[in-house]
């Protein structure tokens, strides 16, 4: 038998603060605006701040940014990166 939640703090006139509240648009791109156009650099450069790890995803995320990459002529590995990198911009900025 589970455990009964009790909210303690909840508002207790969930209109207002739904009408109070803010409205969150989500920041990341769709998959077709995802890849950025950018300008050749020295791979030298370009790697620079770059470090090599190895994760395991969900086999269903892996074949979503496959099927988006070999649309847009791309490496599914790089539009992951745009991923977390636009992740990592936003939050950083709004913590």
């Amino acid at each position: 038998m589970r455990k009964s939640i009790h909210y303690t703090e909840a508002p207790k006139n969930i209109t207002e603060a739904l009408i109070a509240g803010k409205r969150v648009i989500g920041f990341l791109p769709t998959p077709e605006k995802l890849v950025r156009i950018e300008k050749k650099t020295n791979l030298s450069d370009k790697n620079e701040d770059r470090a090599k790890i190895t994760i395991s995803l969900n086999t269903d995320s892996i074949d979503f940014f496959k099927e988006h990459a070999e649309k847009q002529n791309v490496k599914y590995q790089t539009m992951i990166k745009e991923v977390l990198e636009n992740y990592v911009q936003n939050y950083r900025k709004n913590l």
